[in-house]
């Protein structure tokens, strides 16, 4: 049973734009607690973990939030790493040309 109403032209396609963009950007917390893990792993040798706790506490201090930005921030990289890619791809056929 559908409990909300299904209706597709309710959603304009604009909306949803804004909400790609919306969806890309970092959250502020996210980066505070990837900084703030950082900072409290540097300050307090305690939180860098011990044969009890193992790398636990290290891991969703800093490791956790970086990896949630880094899957967040993707179509940025992905996107950069093709132009790089295009643009070292041209240069190699430029210089390719040039020795002939």
């Amino acid at each position: 049973m559908l409990v909300a109403p299904f209706s597709l032209t309710e959603t304009p396609v604009r909306n949803r734009s804004v909400q790609r963009v919306e969806a890309r950007r970092i959250p502020p917390w996210l980066q505070a607690w990837a900084i703030g893990g950082f900072v409290l792993v540097l300050l307090v040798p305690s939180l860098r973990g011990d044969n009890l706790t193992g790398l636990s506490l290290p891991f969703w201090l800093v490791a956790a939030p970086l990896i949630n930005i880094v899957w967040i921030s993707r179509a940025r990289w992905t996107t950069r790493l093709r132009e790089q890619i295009s643009r070292r791809s041209l240069r190699g056929n430029t210089r390719s040309h040039r020795s002939r």
